[in-house]
């Protein structure tokens, strides 16, 4: 239903008015014999179109259309003039009437005229402001969505980018214009970016493309997503792209990647198996402490490979009941006497079942040199690493956990509590599952980063590995 205010001081044409627009039935027509009674009428009541009279004593349909526009806004509205004001006609179009009809003619004409002008216009206006809140709703849509959304012109001048892009990367709106996206692609992702962009400029879509963008302090921040061009008539006009962070995943591969490394690397037999002690995955070491190779191992009962059912029962016992079991066996090689220690991983969330056992294997030449060979691959890491003890004293830490301390030299750190040391928010309980690092923080907020503590057999005892990940210590003064 469109709602019509109509103005006019003669009582008879405001009911021929009525007549005649209200007869379809998609018209309502409310009435007025003042702009000044009118403009009351406004300020309690919506209407979708005001039909008025010029002359009308006290104030004329041209001051009444500026009160209007000065307190309405851009209501559709008809002035009704006399069959030679053309004076009147263009100050109304120019005081911002949508049209207007003369008088002087059949009152069925008039009226029909400017029933089929406001139908047109009020529709018109339905459409655009339609137009307006789906862009509205559209804008808030991209502005608050979680991936990061650009939008970039030919020349590399970035168009727009959502919340979501400024806060991971930091620009401000000023950077923003200031710059290309071409200063935003790290230098060793720039080539590959441009070939990507080539592409682009001639329409063609890309899907599942990772990139690597610099944040404003400088820091890398990986991306993947998909991105494609906006052409009108064959040129292109703007790309859009469409990108979720994935750097906090591809640092967490980083670091399963080093806890593989690190184990792989232990000159001691390393092994996962099943409760029932069928074993599903070893290391190197495994072959060289047994003499098997990993296809003849996975599958195998842990039994068949120490060769003595009864300790392999003891000591998977001994795990499955109180999380560790110990044990012994001597092999056939010349490595004689073995320790055995199997530690059952539970599900986190339900302490009473053990999915998986692991089992390490190692005699007391390989203990020495599976700590040596740990040692020497942690200190070829970037982040802070450390193994600490059952009470949490430090039994081994890296140059870079050593800086962040402020200490120089990493041995001094040797059976510190890490917890004195670094006046630190309780650690995340060791865990084998594959999830993301947790926030820690130290030294009342000045040491922040993202700890994973993983359990860890150093020097024949019971340990853990703590790896810590971006992080950052305040610098002090």
């Amino acid at each position: 239903m469109i709602r019509v205010l109509m103005v006019d001081d003669e009582e008879d044409v405001l009911k021929a008015g009525r007549l005649f627009m209200e007869r379809d039935g998609d018209i309502q027509v409310d009435t007025a014999t003042s702009g000044t009674g009118a403009l009351e009428k406004l300020a309690v009541m919506e209407y979708d179109a005001i039909v008025s009279d010029y002359h009308m004593p006290g104030m004329n349909g041209i001051e009444f259309l500026r009160e209007v526009r000065g307190r309405f806004g851009d209501i559709p509205f008809f002035i009704l003039t006399g069959k030679s004001e053309e004076e009147v006609v263009i100050e109304a179009l120019n005081s911002g009437a949508t049209g207007y009809q003369r008088k002087g003619t059949a009152v069925r004409e008039i009226f029909t005229d400017i029933t089929n002008q406001l139908r047109i216009a009020v529709q018109k206006q339905q459409m655009e402001q339609k137009l307006v809140q789906s862009e509205i709703r559209f804008f808030d849509l991209v502005e608050h969505a979680n991936d990061l959304i650009e939008s970039v012109r030919p020349d590399g001048a970035i168009v727009h980018v959502n919340r979501a892009w400024r806060e991971t990367l930091g620009y401000t709106e000023e950077d923003i214009a200031a710059m290309t996206i071409f200063d935003v692609v790290a230098p060793e992702a720039l080539d590959e970016y441009m070939h990507l962009f080539a592409g682009l400029m001639n329409c063609a879509e890309h899907s599942r493309f990772r990139t690597t963008y610099l944040a404003r302090d400088g820091s890398r921040v990986y991306l993947e997503g998909s991105v494609n061009c906006r052409c009108e008539n064959g040129n292109p006009v703007a790309t859009r792209g469409i990108f979720r962070n994935i750097s906090e995943i591809r640092r967490g591969q980083e670091e399963l990647r080093l806890l593989h490394a690190l184990v792989d690397s232990l000159p001691c037999a390393i092994l996962v198996a099943t409760p029932d002690g069928e074993i599903s995955e070893i290391n190197s070491g495994t072959a060289a402490v047994f003499g098997t190779s990993g296809g003849d191992a996975v599958g195998m009962p842990f039994g068949d490979l120490i060769g003595d059912h009864q300790v392999a029962r003891e000591v998977i016992a001994g795990a499955m009941k109180d999380g560790v079991g110990h044990g012994h066996c001597v092999t056939g090689g010349e490595d004689g006497l073995l320790h055995l220690r199997i530690r059952g991983v539970r599900v986190d969330g339900d302490e009473e079942y053990v999915h998986r056992l692991v089992i390490s294997c190692l005699d007391d030449r390989r203990m020495h040199m599976a700590r040596e060979s740990f040692r020497l691959l942690a200190e070829g890491v970037r982040d802070p690493v450390a193994v600490l003890g059952g009470k949490g004293e430090i039994l081994f830490a890296n140059r870079p956990m050593a800086a962040l301390a402020g200490i120089p030299d990493p041995n001094r750190l040797h059976g510190i509590s890490f917890a004195t040391l670094f006046f630190a928010s309780p650690l995340p309980e060791p865990s084998l599952a594959d999830t993301d690092p947790l926030p820690w923080s130290a030294c009342g907020g000045k040491v922040t980063g993202r700890a994973r503590v993983l359990p860890l057999v150093y020097e024949g005892e019971d340990a853990r590995l703590l790896i810590l990940s971006d992080a950052h210590r305040e610098e002090l003064g």
